[in-house]
């Protein structure tokens, strides 16, 4: 363990080595374990053949790693064990959903920040810090910094076995995978128009807890915006295009 300031309570102790993407994520969504794991990088942006290359850093207290963060990892385990059983089903969620989102989605732009070695914004520094406050319980609501959760399941292709996160500064938008869980941090909505307020109302995570219907299509407009609908196929295609430059390297 190392001395240091908990990123989370803000207290100088101990750290322990905490992992950015949760532990259970490897586990669960790395396939091909056999030989030694794949899974689709989505830090590094590649499918990774490693399944031992887990990100962690010295970021939190014992107590904030158990206690805060991993609770909630324990419920989105469970929530993913269910989804993996019927993919197809509405599921209903709690409050521990949201909080453990909002986790990622904070975890995740502090790493690409710290990767890049690239300071947040003024307004991105504002969603992070009521990101951290609702995790400290601090605050008891995210504001316009909202979080938003799609279960995305593909029969034909594993795109459910992506891993990470990133920040799209244009975009305004912290974007995050963990297996079937595809989830989005609005880091600013002034520049949105109402049509497109209204398109992300329907995929916010409730504070209360609610109700999730898996995607079987994308409905721009009223269930995503153009902008996103456009990154969605983006990411589609450079994610069957990882998937079949690792599967042409391995029949070499």
């Amino acid at each position: 363990m190392a001395l240091g300031i908990c990123q989370l309570c803000g207290r100088h102790t101990e750290l322990v080595d905490s992992h950015v993407w949760p532990k259970f994520a490897y586990k669960k969504f790395v396939s091909n374990l056999a030989k030694g794991g794949q899974f689709i990088d989505l830090h590094a942006g590649n499918v990774t053949l490693n399944a031992q290359k887990q990100y962690t850093r010295p970021w939190f207290c014992e107590p904030c790693d158990r206690d805060v963060l991993g609770k909630n990892e324990k419920y989105a385990a469970e929530f993913c064990e269910r989804v993996e059983k019927a993919p197809t089903e509405v599921r209903g969620y709690d409050s521990r959903l949201l909080r453990f989102v909002v986790s990622i989605s904070w975890r995740a732009a502090k790493f690409w920040h710290e990767q890049l070695q690239h300071a947040p914004d003024d307004r991105a520094k504002k969603a992070y810090k009521r990101w951290k406050g609702y995790l400290r319980g601090k605050v008891r609501h995210l504001g316009p910094y909202t979080q938003h959760l799609f279960i995305i399941f593909d029969p034909e292709l594993p795109l459910d076995r992506g891993l990470g996160g990133q920040v799209f500064p244009e975009d305004r938008v912290v974007v995050s995978q963990i297996g079937p869980l595809f989830m989005v941090g609005l880091l600013d909505r002034s520049h949105l128009p109402l049509a497109e307020i209204e398109a992300w109302s329907n995929s916010t995570l409730d504070e209360d807890g609610g109700t999730i219907k898996p995607v079987s299509d994308w409905r721009v407009g009223s269930q995503v915006t153009p902008n996103f609908a456009r990154f969605l196929k983006w990411h589609e295609d450079m994610t069957i295009h990882r998937i079949q430059t690792v599967v042409a390297r391995s029949k070499k």
